[in-house]
């Protein structure tokens, strides 16, 4: 099937599914994309879990002043007044807990460099494995892989309901047309909030957010603390700014924290350090000044220098993430110093990119073409097991949703 059939498929199932006028936004790999080696010896869901638990520990610690204040502004960084301190300790036990549906971005060698909660492009699997099947690739692997009732049996696990009721709040979704596609095709029997007409607003079994801006704006806010204090109610994202942010990214190897973590949560993650004024420790243990750094040849310079706070503005989209292997990043680190001095984190964090071969099929092509592209996978995960993974490949190092990027299911 030629480009221009495969997209009119792809239009039509995005459109008919979420009832809007939407086309796709991507370019498609022509087929699926099998499993990077790394991933035969992928860590298993309880590392991350003790990830999330030992920043949940250190967070708590360092509201209660058990925690030096460094580690304090560390985690509450440039978040606004009222949501510091204060704001945190007033909040119910109950939703000190991890997030519950995440996904990962990480480089083909495994090494994830980024977990967002719930993060964008849940309905890129079901809607991929859709558009595939109905342009013609029946496979026993694509027939048999079903991510959207992976989801629903997770949320009904999670819940205790058989036909849970679920607040899905899209403000700050950066691929909105996604998540209406993975809401779509998990209702029934999943029940949500202005899509469902038997759904009670102020009764939802699961509320969902892409920030804890989003959740505490929300007109039911307090309602629902009350609900999750009694067990009547759960967070997906909890309402609070640990788990929105790149932050907490760095406690596995910053001095301040690093003897909390095990080595396994350490070879989880891509080396992340807080970045200061003078510079950072490296992989290796050396301390690097900033003007040391922009001074080494490209080559050794493989790192991305990210914000790390929670301003929604900034903290989205790769915005804000630099190279520091282009030839730009010593203009821009006049800019990222001034944004250090006036109270953001940024981190410095090990480039594990890597380039593959990509097979794209263009809108207005007959064949696929084969280019060697950097490549980003993310994977996606439930509160009990992985509900399945994409590539996405790009021309440049920053691979993120873009209209020229390239995306495919893999299987």
């Amino acid at each position: 099937m030629g480009g221009r059939a495969f997209y009119e498929v792809a239009d039509k199932l995005l459109a008919r599914k979420t009832g809007t006028q939407l086309a796709l936004s991507f370019h498609c790999c022509a087929e699926p994309v099998r499993q990077p080696p790394a991933w035969a010896t992928s860590p298993p869901l309880a590392t991350f879990e003790t990830f999330f638990k030992i920043c949940l520990d250190i967070f708590s610690e360092a509201l209660s002043g058990q925690q030096g204040a460094e580690v304090y502004r560390w985690l509450m960084n440039d978040t606004p007044v009222s949501l510091r301190r204060a704001f945190h300790r007033s909040l119910p036990e109950a939703v000190y807990r991890r997030p519950q549906f995440f996904r990962t971005d990480e480089g083909a060698d495994g090494r994830v460099v980024e977990i967002q909660c719930p993060g964008s492009g849940w309905g890129d699997l079901q809607l991929l494995k859709d558009l595939y099947i109905a342009s013609g690739r029946a496979e026993d692997r694509l027939e048999a892989y079903r991510p959207a009732e992976a989801f629903v049996r997770e949320v009904i696990a999670l819940t205790g309901s058989d036909h849970p009721s679920v607040l899905h709040l899209l403000d700050n979704a950066s691929a909105p047309a996604s998540i209406r596609y993975h809401m779509a095709t998990t209702a029934p029997p999943l029940r949500y909030w202005g899509y469902s007409a038997d759904v009670d607003n102020a009764r939802c079994d699961l509320v969902r957010s892409h920030s804890v801006f989003g959740l505490v704006a929300e007109n039911r806010f307090k309602q629902r603390l009350r609900q999750a204090a009694a067990g009547e109610a759960i967070f997906d994202l909890p309402p609070i700014i640990l788990f929105d942010q790149k932050a907490p990214l760095a406690l596995p190897f910053w001095e301040m924290t690093r003897d909390r973590f095990p080595e396994a949560v350490r070879e989880l993650l891509a080396y992340t350090y807080p970045l200061a004024l003078d510079g950072f420790r490296t992989p290796e243990g050396d301390w690097l000044s900033l003007e040391d750094l922009v001074n080494l040849p490209a080559s050794k310079r493989r790192y991305f220098v990210k914000y790390a706070g929670s301003d929604v503005s900034v903290n989205w989209g790769s915005q804000s993430v630099w190279r520091t292997a282009d030839n730009g990043f010593a203009k821009k680190l006049d800019d990222i110093r001034a944004e250090m001095k006036s109270g953001r984190p940024w981190i410095i964090q090990a480039d594990v990119g890597s380039r593959t071969l990509a097979s794209t099929l263009l809108r207005e092509a007959d064949e696929p073409t084969s280019e060697t592209r950097f490549v980003k996978y993310s994977r996606f995960y439930g509160p009990t097991q992985s509900l399945g993974a994409k590539a996405m490949f790009a021309a440049t190092p920053k691979v993120h949703g873009q209209s020229i990027t390239t995306v495919g299911l893999v299987l």
